[in-house]
């Protein structure tokens, strides 16, 4: 009986292992492998600051999630104007990313708006959502991910690793047009019909 008992739990055990091991597997796809920057490292976020523009973050992606649709980038980030400067600022920066091999490198100019409570004492923090269109990573599992400043007189940034993240991709759906004895579309007036 305790035999039965043990194996049991180790059934059991081993599903709820291997179920977790899955799931964390699927959601990892969505947080960069690899992340470098040359900023300054401040209490774990890397200032893009100086004044030649040559600072940067970047972030490399493996197994991105697969299909036809195009990607969604949650990204968060911290923009002041100046060294230990104010709050309330948003992050304007580039974003360029590139798929191995393509030697194609693609910019977007990004703003980020400021989303700091009001009972926030720092008041730097700014986030949002980027679009990557999927036609634009030609089929690839891997993306590079590169955040520059736009200037010398842009604000101040700071990212770190977990900064940019694939948070789901978007869905389009592609109705045929309607043959033979399908009804017509009945929220478009020149289709519909009166009954």
């Amino acid at each position: 009986m305790k035999i039965r008992k043990v194996l049991t739990f180790l059934i059991v055990f081993s599903i709820l292992a291997m179920m977790s091991l899955s799931a964390f597997a699927v959601s990892s796809s969505n947080l960069a492998n690899k992340f470098q920057s040359n900023g300054d490292l401040i209490q774990g976020w890397y200032w893009l600051r100086d004044n030649n523009i040559q600072d940067y973050a970047q972030w490399t992606f493996e197994n991105i999630p697969s299909g036809n649709n195009d990607l969604i980038l949650e990204i968060t980030a911290l923009a002041t104007n100046r060294s230990g400067g104010g709050r309330g600022f948003p992050a304007d920066f580039l974003l360029i990313y590139e798929v191995p091999g393509g030697n194609v490198f693609i910019t977007q100019k990004v703003s980020l708006p400021n989303v700091s409570s009001a009972n926030d004492p720092v008041g730097y923090t700014c986030s949002g959502q980027v679009i990557i269109p999927r036609s634009d990573l030609q089929g690839a599992s891997v993306l590079f991910l590169r955040t520059e400043r736009i200037s010398p007189h842009t604000n101040h940034l700071a990212f770190n690793k977990d900064s940019i993240k694939i948070i789901e991709t978007t869905a389009e759906e592609n109705y045929p047009p309607y043959q033979g004895n399908q009804l017509p579309d009945t929220n478009n007036q020149n289709e519909a019909f009166l009954i």
